[in-house]
């Protein structure tokens, strides 16, 4: 007898903790804390900026030190960073505390230089909820894709690893005189959309591969803005044999894999194509848990057609992927 009470006891302990949850849930809403005020100040910081005229002495004293800079690249990357905080407020039925929220809000400014060290193009954006992986930012979006001439910034949605790219015209004249001589040089890109996986160098670490960035943003009249940017990742290799692999991951069943050889001042390139299995013939299609996709890695010293116009990666994350200022 005593031993039902306890049970019936621990059932409707477990049926109002299930209710006041879900009472929470549904009375739950937020108050500010901390506004950000970056979106709303970044166009008046930005207004003084004349192309042709402002120079990168005005860009530091307009903003202090640049978060990513470089004289050979002729860009200058700003960074603003500040927090948007909220509570979380029960309402049951007296307004009851029961969290805070905190979302870091990022300002970019991306200024590029022409030869005389005047401004020839710059963008700016902002980004909220960068330091977020389990949830969607309270407000804005926490991805950017920047365009100031031949520089572009991108923050990729979600991963929100922010890359830095140059333009096919300013790549071409990179690889033709200023490449590393001593090593080589693969230019890593993929001739489809949705190139995301991992390259394995030589057996070892898994590097990420930087195909594509696909930016989705709803704008507030209720129409989606859709940019698109591909690019290629340059690695630079000692002279000698290599071995690319990309292994199967947790989405797809695709992998593959190629050895190739390079000489000091190479410049090759590594196209990856992917595309969808083949069924086999006849029958019903089988429920799958990957996608299915096969392809391949092909390392040639003639760009594809399809890298013609892709720009080329210079910083990715938290590192250079070229020198910064190459010597001559």
């Amino acid at each position: 007898m005593v031993r039902r009470d306890r049970q019936i006891g621990t059932t409707r302990r477990l049926g109002a903790g299930v209710a006041l949850a879900a009472l929470l849930s549904a009375c739950a809403g937020e108050v500010p804390i901390r506004e950000s005020t970056i979106e709303s100040s970044l166009p008046e910081r930005t207004a003084a900026i004349v192309p042709g005229q402002t120079d990168r002495a005005a860009i530091r004293q307009m903003f202090g030190e640049s978060w990513l800079a470089s004289h050979y690249w002729q860009f200058d990357l700003v960074r603003l960073s500040d927090k948007e905080v909220r509570a979380l407020v029960a309402i049951v039925p007296l307004p009851i505390p029961v969290g805070v929220m905190s979302d870091d809000v990022h300002g970019y400014v991306l200024v590029g230089y022409d030869a005389g060290g005047r401004v020839s193009a710059f963008d700016k954006g902002v980004t909220h909820g960068e330091n977020l992986a389990w949830r969607t930012p309270m407000s804005g979006v926490d991805t950017a894709l920047l365009d100031a001439g031949e520089m572009g910034f991108a923050v990729e949605m979600m991963k929100n690893t922010p890359s830095v790219f140059v333009s096919s015209t300013r790549r071409d004249e990179y690889l033709r005189s200023r490449t590393p001589r001593d090593q080589c040089t693969v230019l890593v890109g993929c001739v489809q959309n949705g190139c995301s996986s991992a390259l394995i160098v030589d057996e070892g670490p898994q590097r990420s591969l930087p195909g594509h960035l696909l930016r989705i943003h709803a704008a507030p009249d209720g129409s989606v803005d859709t940019q698109e940017k591909h690019w290629l990742a340059p690695l630079t290799l000692a002279p000698g044999r290599h071995r690319f692999e990309i292994p199967e991951n947790m989405y797809s069943t695709f992998k593959a894999s190629t050895e190739f050889s390079c000489r000091a001042g190479d410049v090759l390139y590594a196209a990856i194509e992917i595309k969808p299995a083949d069924e086999p013939p006849g029958g019903r299609k089988k429920m799958h848990w990957k996608a299915q996709a096969q392809g391949s890695i092909k390392v040639s010293g003639e760009m594809p057609g399809q890298f013609f116009e892709q720009p080329m990666l210079i910083y990715r994350g938290d590192r250079w992927l070229v020198p910064v200022e190459p010597s001559p």
